[in-house]
């Protein structure tokens, strides 16, 4: 390639990378929800983010399978839905600080007496695949907010080949994660008072065999944290 077409060709590159940068940072400070400016930190803009849809009652109304209480910040709908999905598919930082805002510190009255924190573990391809896992961040500002140690060891997932949940209704739901989850060699869970941490809380299903695999090795309390619940668990 010719002297001259050569320092077009990077010149026009360092245009391109220039703008892909200026989009990107443009696009991190407009407002999920109306497009407007936003925090830095949050991701909304500040009337957006006082419109958020909190449950009026923390508290599930439903009741999961080997749980003994559950609580959720957040109904799950717009814009919460879209947080979650940001979050989860594309790792969105200001996403998962909006979700975790929900956990105030009136939320965190509600754990209680809890030894550690669990967040709902992912399939290890699954967890190379996105680089991180929700729930374990979420679990992580939880602790930084409550002083409770996060345990990411304790509990694994298993792989079942089964259908992704999000396709499921209920009953499938609930046989699809019946044998998810497993405690790992050499943990001893007696006596201990655990929280679940997870992004979404839908039919409960997940929450329940995770609960019920950490009852097996010998846990004697297990309540759910998570960021938001779908209408049926609505007050």
């Amino acid at each position: 390639m010719p002297r001259n077409g050569m320092v077009s060709s990077l010149w026009n590159h360092a245009k391109l990378y220039k703008r892909v940068i200026r989009d990107r940072l443009e696009s991190a400070n407009r407002c999920f929800v109306c497009e407007g400016r936003a925090s830095a930190k949050s991701g909304l803009c500040s009337g957006c983010r006082c419109d958020l849809p909190m449950r009026r009652s923390p508290r599930l109304a439903r009741r999961i399978e080997f749980v003994d209480d559950a609580w959720a910040a957040f109904r799950y709908e717009f814009p919460i839905t879209e947080m979650v999905r940001a979050a989860k598919f594309h790792g969105d930082l200001n996403a998962l600080e909006v979700l975790a805002s929900g956990f105030t510190d009136e939320f965190l009255t509600y754990l209680g007496e809890v030894d550690v924190l669990v967040p709902v573990p992912l399939l290890p391809w699954r967890f190379l695949r996105r680089g991180f896992n929700q729930a374990g961040e979420l679990a992580r500002k939880v602790s930084a907010k409550s002083g409770i140690k996060v345990r990411y060891d304790l509990a694994e997932r298993r792989e079942l080949w089964g259908l992704a949940q999000s396709r499921l209704n209920a009953p499938a739901r609930r046989a699809n994660v019946a044998a998810a989850f497993g405690i790992r060699r050499r943990v001893n869970l007696t006596g201990l008072r655990i929280a679940i941490v997870d992004d979404v809380v839908t039919t409960g299903a997940t929450c329940s065999a995770l609960a019920s695999a950490l009852r097996i090795g010998g846990a004697v309390r297990v309540i759910v944290v998570a960021a938001a619940a779908t209408p049926r668990h609505h007050d």
